[in-house]
């Protein structure tokens, strides 16, 4: 962890680093000390001498920054009590089972149609000569966290689970809080044992009357869904059996009938789809034409015609 105020001496020190910062000429640390901007090279700040370290090939960062990341990450580990790799939280078998597992296992195992990986899939690799057939990568042995038989002879056959990993729980865990028995009595057991049995048909019967009622809503939402499909087909079917149109106004219109919507819009009922036409007028060949009423195209006054009638002279 990086302290406060600390120098990057004091953390060459504690990272095994002792002497790096010597000033001597040639060095990249020694930048810092020969531009004047520390008095000595024991002044250097941690951050400006991490930022002109030389860097270890292949990584992007100096030594002493990744002695800092080292250690970070492995008091990481150490502190966290869930690691994998603690005592007792896998077997052997199993541990060695997951350290073999790869990013590239996981992506032939979930990818779409994955054939050939990388060993790494962080690095690029050349085609094919540095891919690798998926076949070829290890597989996690999920028999290792299977319970077998005391002698094993079932080993590798699903379910076959010891019956002592079937057992229920005893009434002394499961029942805490009520009054003690001597388990040692057979009626005490034979009773203990049938009180488990109720309780698994219990929950059995729980959990089989949830999927039901919840089947049962599933299917009722099903049956008002197809009722209403049903209601929306009579009306179109109905509809279609009257024949002709329906006008904006909701009158009846027969099939090719022809209706002035309004003054200057023509409309027809055509197989079952009413089509409406504007009249367009031209020009009035006099030069205040009026608009009367009943007529589309605008008259004029002084000629007692349309506006349109020029067209016929």
């Amino acid at each position: 962890m990086l302290l406060s105020g600390e120098t990057y001496g004091d953390t060459g020190s504690s990272a095994f680093l002792v002497g790096k910062v010597s000033g001597d000429s040639g060095s990249s640390e020694s930048l810092l000390y020969d531009c004047l901007l520390y008095s000595t090279p024991g002044d250097i700040d941690l951050w400006p001498a991490l930022m002109v370290e030389d860097l270890i090939p292949g990584t992007r960062v100096g030594p002493t920054l990744m002695c800092l990341f080292v250690t970070q990450f492995q008091r990481l580990r150490d502190g966290d009590r869930f690691w994998y790799e603690n005592p007792g939280v896998f077997t052997p078998a199993q541990l060695t089972q997951l350290k073999q597992v790869s990013l590239g296992r996981v992506l032939c195992d979930n990818g779409d149609n994955i054939q050939q990986v990388q060993p790494d899939v962080f690095v690029k690799a050349e085609y094919p000569q540095g891919y690798l057939s998926c076949g070829e990568i290890p597989k996690m042995d999920l028999r290792m966290w299977q319970d077998c038989w005391e002698d094993c002879r079932s080993r590798g056959q699903p379910r076959a689970f010891a019956p002592e990993s079937r057992k229920k729980r005893s009434a002394q865990r499961s029942y805490s809080g009520k009054k003690k028995v001597d388990l040692s009595d057979p009626l005490n057991r034979q009773q203990d044992s049938l009180n488990s049995d109720d309780d698994a048909t219990i929950v059995l019967l729980l959990a089989k009357t949830k999927f039901f009622q919840d089947f049962s809503n599933f299917a009722a939402e099903i049956q008002k869904t197809i009722t209403t499909l049903k209601e929306q087909i009579n009306k179109l079917e109905a509809r279609l059996k009257q024949g002709g149109c329906r006008d904006d106004k909701g009158t009846h219109r027969r099939d090719r009938e022809h209706w002035m919507k309004e003054d200057c819009i023509n409309c027809t009922c055509e197989s079952g789809q009413v089509t409406c036409m504007v009249k367009n007028c031209p020009l009035a060949p006099c030069l205040s034409p009026e608009l009367m009423k009943g007529s589309c195209c605008p008259v004029c006054r002084d000629q007692r015609m349309p506006a349109d009638a020029s067209k016929k002279h």
